[in-house]
């Protein structure tokens, strides 16, 4: 039997599966990221009106936002190294143990 190797890239659908993280939000927030790094503050409807883009600058610290992707084969594609530290970076202290950070103080 052969040992399986394991991914260094991985899918929207790997990532969705694997990490729960939602395929859709990933691509919304890629777009917003590319509307950010362009300066672009307003776009032109099928009227021919300008129109503002609308997002949140609070939802720039995503994960399609932050972690930069690889196009291969004609689909995005993840490293797996930038997966897993996006996800060491947002994780938090359970509140027990801010708690007894405040009880030690």
């Amino acid at each position: 039997m052969q040992p399986q190797l394991e991914k260094k890239y991985l899918s929207l659908k790997e990532l969705e599966f694997g990490y729960g993280l939602n395929p859709s939000t990933i691509k919304k927030e890629r777009c917003q990221q590319k509307i950010v790094q362009n300066n672009k503050t307003h776009y032109t409807n099928k009227e021919g009106k300008k129109v503002k883009y609308k997002y949140n600058q609070d939802d720039t610290g995503g994960f399609g936002f932050e972690v930069p992707a690889v196009k291969m084969y004609g689909r995005l594609m993840y490293a797996k190294v930038d997966v897993e530290a996006w996800i060491a970076k947002q994780k938090s202290n359970a509140p027990v143990d801010d708690i007894a950070e405040l009880d030690d103080a």
